[in-house]
């Protein structure tokens, strides 16, 4: 998931060497009152070549497939730091997911089938789903912070020694 901040830079890089050449060129035709000299042209083409070479490092990032065991087709719909969210298709229907670069959630809306998730922004999770009647509802998944489980596993273990 290092592809957004190489892309980035590499775009900045572009836009930066496009300016200064831009300013270059703008300059040098003011001295000499022409924008249609050889020297103008050349500039351009060196320009151009430099803005290509640059563009095509944002083409050379990295590329990693994303797809959740079991998985026939897979859309990743949304990032946030280490999380990516989507949807995926399996021989049990349509899922959504929740990947953090090293485990997998399955989430499906209780009810519901054909669930994606489509974005996600800390620990909130949007997408949707279908209801048994065919109709698409939204949802907000809000991921179980680790101190939360904690507590709901100690209120377990609680209730279960009381019995």
């Amino acid at each position: 998931m290092g592809v957004i901040v190489p892309f980035f830079l590499d775009n900045l890089m572009v836009s930066l060497v496009a300016l200064v050449c831009t300013f270059v060129w703008g300059q040098k035709a003011k001295k000499e009152k022409s924008m249609r000299s050889e020297k103008h042209l050349r500039s351009v083409i060196i320009c151009a070549v430099i803005v290509i070479l640059f563009s095509s490092q944002t083409l050379a990032g990295t590329w990693k497939t994303i797809d959740p065991p079991g998985a026939r087709n897979t859309g990743a719909w949304g990032v946030s730091g280490n999380s990516i969210v989507g949807g995926y298709g399996d021989s049990l229907g349509g899922h959504g997911f929740l990947y953090n670069g090293t485990s997998w959630t399955t989430l499906n809306y209780p009810g519901g089938f054909l669930t994606e998730a489509y974005g996600i922004s800390g620990n909130n999770v949007v997408g949707s789903y279908v209801d048994n009647s065919g109709y698409m509802h939204g949802f907000l998944y809000t991921i179980p912070e680790p101190a939360t489980l904690l507590l709901l596993g100690l209120g377990a273990v609680m209730v279960a020694r009381k019995r």
